[in-house]
């Protein structure tokens, strides 16, 4: 979660007011995933974001000098307490806080923005699944 956290602040909100509506979306989207989403979603976006940014490259690269595959990292994730990390999640980013932060970064309504730009999440995950599990 750090990791995502530290990604929004480098994205520079100075200059959202000047992002097109792409950027928009996609920025008040991962936003709405990492304070405002639903277990599910928020759990597949986060496996979905370890597997397919650099992070996780790094991971993989550290594991492959030490003898693990990229395999043992799903299954390593799929053991993960993810209701116990969504709630921490939530614990320390109230939708208060974040609506703050955002005010502040931005000099944007939060409520008003994530309204305009978020799309409900239509349950199709971002990280592979089949027959209701995730494929490794």
């Amino acid at each position: 979660m750090h990791a995502i956290v530290e990604l929004l602040a480098a994205g520079n909100f100075a200059y959202y007011a000047y992002d097109d509506y792409e950027d928009r979306e996609n920025l008040l989207g991962i936003m709405h995933i990492v304070f405002n989403s639903c277990l599910d979603e928020f759990t597949d976006y986060v496996r979905w974001f370890l597997v397919s940014s650099g992070l996780e490259k790094e991971i993989h690269n550290r594991d492959l000098k030490e003898g693990r595959t990229k395999t043992e990292l799903y299954a390593f994730l799929e053991k993960l307490d993810w209701p116990r990390i969504f709630e921490l999640c939530r614990r320390h980013s109230d939708d208060g806080s974040v609506a703050r932060l955002f005010q502040k970064w931005t000099e944007f309504d939060y409520a008003a923005e994530r309204e305009r730009y978020v799309k409900a999440w239509d349950g199709t995950p971002i990280w592979p699944m089949e027959n209701g599990k995730y494929l490794r």
